[in-house]
């Protein structure tokens, strides 16, 4: 009985925490994260203001959150993507990647603007530190280190994911969203021959 119990409580606050999460990322997606307070927050969740601290310590916990976890998955997509097509080198699956990254963000133009904004090297940890808890993120860091083994610096496989990642969504943002300094059509390939020499 006591089981039960606690596993409906258990349910429950993964219930109002997901709420509050889907609705912060709606409202940061349609309003930016600027824009957003946690009032708009816990009025979309549909919860108490207080509900909102039991879970975050703020505004910017939760966006956190939401960008590493978005990151992570669009990622993984990514990664699998290019993992699943013929290439003849790993180096080519990397870069594979990096094309499927640069077509995941022009299709989600708000998730790309909320990526560049706030994606940092603090963030980037934070979401590589849930590895141990999360077999996605296991499974990530396994998928990049098998496609790092072929290139000139394997041991730095986290950095090199990080940079590459970096530069792939600065050139986007500013290629898709701002068409500078040319469209995305433009710096792709630029983009995609930088990463190979990165690598190579």
């Amino acid at each position: 009985m006591r089981g039960r119990i606690a596993g409906g409580i258990a349910a429950k606050k993964k219930e109002k925490r997901d709420r509050l999460c889907e609705a912060a990322e709606t409202l940061f997606r349609d309003h930016g994260a600027d824009a957003t307070a946690v009032e708009d927050i816990v009025r979309g969740a549909g919860v108490a203001k207080g509900t909102f601290y039991l879970y975050f310590r703020s505004k910017a916990d939760i966006l956190s959150e939401i960008v590493a976890a978005k990151t992570a998955e669009m990622i993984h997509r990514a990664l699998r993507k290019a993992e699943s097509l013929r290439f003849p080198r790993e180096i080519d699956k990397v870069v594979g990647f990096v094309d499927e990254l640069v077509e995941a963000m022009r299709r989600d133009v708000p998730l790309l603007e909320l990526i560049h904004h706030n994606l940092s090297w603090n963030l980037y940890r934070h979401f590589l530190s849930r590895t141990g808890n999360d077999a996605t993120m296991r499974e990530l860091r396994s998928r990049f280190d098998d496609l790092m083994r072929e290139s000139s610096r394997p041991a730095d496989a986290e950095l090199v994911l990080f940079a590459v990642t970096e530069l792939t969504v600065a050139l986007s943002y500013n290629a898709i969203v701002r068409r500078e300094p040319a469209g995305i059509a433009r710096m792709k390939p630029v983009l995609l021959d930088s990463v190979r020499r990165i690598l190579s």
